[in-house]
């Protein structure tokens, strides 16, 4: 509310006020029913500059996934050169190969999505960590207004202002709840191309995102290795690293990734005592 619109109102309520006072006692009534609404008015556009101010955070943030979205594209038509000029490529393998390129290119302009091969995983990793520093100062901004909502015991206004965190983080950042007992399967692709299974599971994760789960490694083998995870989920970037090796020869385990949508991918890395770590790909959908 601009300030002539709440002059105003409030005119226009002193008015009928004065008109409709007729004796002491009704005066007092109305007058406090009038201080009740300039009160309410008051409240009203005291929260706007907050509602303003996140409003411009969504369009700075659009304005900066516009940025990232040409990233991408560029990206991929670099792939896609590479292909042309690859010397090792029969021409069948090359007119597949630029025909699928095509496909991805035009899948990500229409709907965001990236091709479900291991050679985007690095491509889309970047991408989410673009969008999630875009979407930094929303984040902040919300966390503030959270901190005054709670120094005031206002619940809610709390539970509003965190409804309106989950709703901006599945529209802008694809990023969709992750819940307890949640159940993420796919597979692991090692440097060398070799592919194993792999299972994560979500034993508890908290309104702050920390989170434990158990990894199956290789499942379905006899004596597969197996371990505790502790990490983090902030917007749609996920981390988390071995916390308890439960079965095998695993010393270190570190994975840096996105949940979006139903999927989850990753950058992992996997040492034992007698290897010096390996970067492996996952892949897995829940």
């Amino acid at each position: 509310m601009n300030r002539e619109s709440y002059i105003s109102e409030v005119s226009q309520k002193y008015s009928i006020a004065h008109r409709t006072c007729n004796a002491p006692g009704r005066a007092f009534f109305v007058l406090l029913i009038l201080f009740c609404a300039i009160t309410s008015s008051s409240l009203q556009a005291a929260g706007q500059p907050f509602e303003k101010k996140l409003d411009d955070a969504v369009v700075e943030f659009k304005s900066k996934k516009l940025a990232a979205d040409r990233y991408v594209v560029k990206q991929l038509g670099k792939y896609r050169t590479g292909i042309k000029r690859d010397k090792t490529l029969s021409e069948a393998s090359r007119a597949d190969l630029l025909s699928r390129m095509d496909r991805y290119i035009r899948n990500f302009k229409s709907n965001g999505t990236f091709p479900n091969i291991v050679e985007s995983v690095e491509l889309e990793i970047k991408y989410q960590e673009r969008l999630n520093r875009a979407f930094s100062p929303i984040s902040r901004m919300l966390e503030s207004e959270l901190k005054i909502a709670n120094r005031k015991e206002d619940v809610n206004y709390s539970q509003e202002l965190l409804k309106t965190k989950r709703r901006l983080e599945s529209k802008l950042l694809s990023s969709q709840p992750v819940t307890n007992g949640m159940v993420f399967h796919g597979t692991l692709t090692r440097p060398s191309g070799d592919t194993i299974p792999y299972k994560l599971k979500i034993d508890y994760i908290g309104d702050s995102g920390d989170f434990e789960g158990t990894v199956e490694d290789n499942p379905g083998v006899a004596g597969h290795w197996r371990y505790k995870v502790t990490g983090n989920r902030v917007g749609s970037m996920i981390r988390f690293q071995m916390s308890e090796n439960l079965r095998g020869r695993l010393t270190v385990v570190q994975a840096q990734g996105v949940v979006a949508g139903n999927r989850l991918i990753a950058q992992l890395n996997q040492k034992t005592a007698k290897s010096k770590g390996s970067q492996n790909m996952l892949m897995l959908r829940r």
